[in-house]
């Protein structure tokens, strides 16, 4: 859980809402919010997808990468694909600017429309790779 937090707080931190039209959605971990109500509020929920991977980087480095899942949800068309760009700028920008514990964040495509048009739910799950860099010293 811990790397899903640590993405709901780069998407709280960086999230511009003058570019989504003043709008700034609730950014939270998705075990916090049992019930979701879309017709008010838009929500970006974070969760964690797979168990971590190890590589080796260096003679006594490693560094691990976990998959966390993005949901974003909204009930108002241009809204949402305005707060899908700013996901993938803030997505972007960690990637080519990496920093801190979390050293970047890496999409795993466009991510995956889970919209139902006809009852005006907009939806879109996209996943990101987090790859933490801790450089434990490790005896050869």
């Amino acid at each position: 859980m811990i790397e899903a937090e640590a993405v709901k707080d780069i998407l709280s931190a960086a999230w511009t809402a003058a570019n989504t039209g003043d709008n700034t959605p609730i950014i939270d971990l998705v075990t916090n919010r049992v019930n979701v109500d879309i017709r008010n509020y838009d929500y970006v929920l974070t969760y964690n997808v797979g168990g971590g991977t190890a590589a080796r980087v260096g003679a006594k480095a490693f560094s691990y990468s976990n998959r966390v899942s993005i949901d974003l949800r909204s009930s108002v068309w241009s809204r949402f694909k305005l707060n899908i760009l700013e996901i993938m700028r803030i997505i972007e920008g960690k990637y080519l600017s990496p920093g801190g514990v979390y050293a970047k964040l890496v999409p795993l495509g466009k991510g995956v429309d889970l919209s139902d048009k006809t009852r005006l739910i907009y939806r879109r799950v996209i996943d990101v790779m987090v790859d933490e860099d801790l450089k434990e010293l490790t005896s050869i």
